[in-house]
């Protein structure tokens, strides 16, 4: 165990299959291990969960900025997914921010993902240093408009909160939400060239649902001929309750005897309370390029 008490990680991948098969049916547990096709069995991003949802918050966040001139504003972030029932729909949040009056935001398309769903997104700044209440709160809902008749998400009833203050602490929420489904999200991943080989580092937002939980990179360098696993650690606590887990591993070693990969495919699998959540890009997985020759540079990617 690490000092926050949370379990380590398996590594081997005897006893990664071991714990998948507690959260797993066996075809899912096998999708998981051939080739292309890590699936997502929990998730929001499932097609058959989203279809009886049409719309769900994807994640939301506040940061904090200087406009010259100004001063500082609290800038709120929304990425929401949609089933895409008709061309023709709006997006929107619908929020207020302290005693302000309920405001509508327009958001717009992002990209349509692997099952046919659609992100969204859109921003807004919901409060300045110079207000009369610079630590008041955000409480918001999503609302997905198509062929004439409208669908919330609005966490169960009990709407969203995000923090809007300006000033460090400010608030009585965090400044960070994921969707009420959602239960592990990629902050970012980065592929770089050090001495000890290709390192991936990463960071993932879980939600902690329980104390003991694992969180593992799946990874392969030869399009799933093989499979590996690396574990991440834990990190920190957020202001919420979710938890930042990180990655630092060495994916390919110059010195051993695999040959250079071209690209790096993963996912990432949470296990936690006997279930296995996997963050796998909408059932592509994720990918990044090494380059012509490994110590040419570095890729990253941020996903939404």
């Amino acid at each position: 165990m690490h000092p926050g008490g949370h379990m380590t990680p398996v590594t081997s991948r005897s006893a990664f299959v071991s714990t998948l098969t507690r959260g797993l049916p066996l075809l899912g547990l096998l999708s998981a291990l051939v080739p292309g096709c890590v699936q997502d069995t929990t998730e929001s991003s499932s097609h058959a969960l989203l279809s009886s949802t049409p719309v769900q918050l994807h994640a939301a966040a506040t940061d904090t900025h200087w406009e010259s001139g100004w001063g500082y504003f609290a800038h709120a972030e929304f990425t929401v997914r949609v089933e895409n029932l008709a061309y023709d729909k709006s997006v929107e949040v619908h929020y207020k921010t302290g005693d302000a009056p309920w405001m509508d935001l327009e958001l717009g398309y992002h990209e349509t993902l692997a099952t046919g769903s659609e992100l969204w997104i859109g921003g807004v700044s919901v409060l300045s240093y110079a207000s009369v209440d610079s630590s008041a709160d955000t409480q918001f809902a999503v609302k997905y408009t198509v062929d004439g008749t409208t669908h919330w998400d609005s966490n169960n009833g009990a709407d969203y909160w995000l923090s809007a203050g300006v000033k460090p602490g400010a608030g009585s929420h965090p400044p960070f939400v994921l969707g009420s489904s959602r239960h592990i999200k990629t902050e970012y991943a980065s592929l770089d060239p050090r001495d000890s080989g290709l390192v991936l580092s990463g960071e993932v937002v879980v939600r902690n649902i329980a104390y003991d939980k694992h969180v593992t990179l799946v990874y392969t360098t030869d399009d799933w001929a093989t499979v590996h696993t690396a574990p991440f650690g834990y990190d920190s606590t957020l202001s919420g309750g979710d938890e930042s887990w990180t990655i630092d591993a060495t994916v390919w070693d110059p010195e051993g005897p695999d040959t250079e990969p071209g690209t790096i495919e993963f996912a990432i699998a949470y296990d936690v309370a006997g279930v296995t959540y996997w963050d796998n890009n909408d059932s592509v997985n994720y990918s990044l390029d090494v380059g012509d020759e490994y110590r040419a540079g570095s890729d990253a990617l941020y996903p939404r």
